[in-house]
């Protein structure tokens, strides 16, 4: 927990922050969809879309063979909105 806040949530404050700030030119990130939480409503001030499947992501020191059951999301801020759309 970061300021009562998850990593998630703590992380994408800051880069949506930096960008707004233009520290940051354009950012893709991919977000557990951690709907219910407030900062979750911060991706209405991007692009994005939702993955439906739990992802899996590759450790090289835990068990890789389950899948994510949480749904995530790509976000997108920047000037290439059609790049991102393709």
């Amino acid at each position: 927990m970061y300021n009562g806040m998850s990593a998630n949530g703590f992380a994408f404050e800051r880069l949506l922050q930096a960008y707004k700030a233009k520290k940051v030119t354009a950012f893709i990130c991919i977000l557990k969809a951690a709907v219910g939480y407030k900062w979750f409503n911060l991706i209405d001030e991007c692009a994005y879309c939702r993955l439906f499947e739990g992802q899996r992501f590759i450790s090289p020191v835990k068990d890789n063979t389950a899948k994510s059951p949480h749904g995530y999301v790509v976000v997108y801020a920047g000037p290439d909105l059609l790049v991102f759309a393709e």
